[in-house]
């Protein structure tokens, strides 16, 4: 697998720094109380299998290029 960069999309967007607001794992809990799910540790890309994984689990499935659409 290759790096998410490899996605003409993503090739220009850091996500190592993001963070995972809600998926179906149940979150610790941080020092302030607050749910938390971990943050993005991996995101690869073979063909149209794409894998996430960070401390919230592992996601894998398979589909169309992603595209990226900022909004306010």
């Amino acid at each position: 697998m290759t790096g998410y960069w490899s996605i003409p999309e993503l090739e220009n967007v850091y996500l190592e720094d993001s963070w995972v607001l809600s998926k179906g794992a149940h979150p610790a809990v941080d020092a302030t109380g607050q749910p938390d799910f971990g943050s993005l540790d991996e995101f690869g890309v073979e063909g149209a299998s794409y894998r996430l994984s960070g401390n919230f689990g592992l996601v894998a499935f398979e589909s169309d290029l992603p595209t990226l659409e900022l909004t306010e």
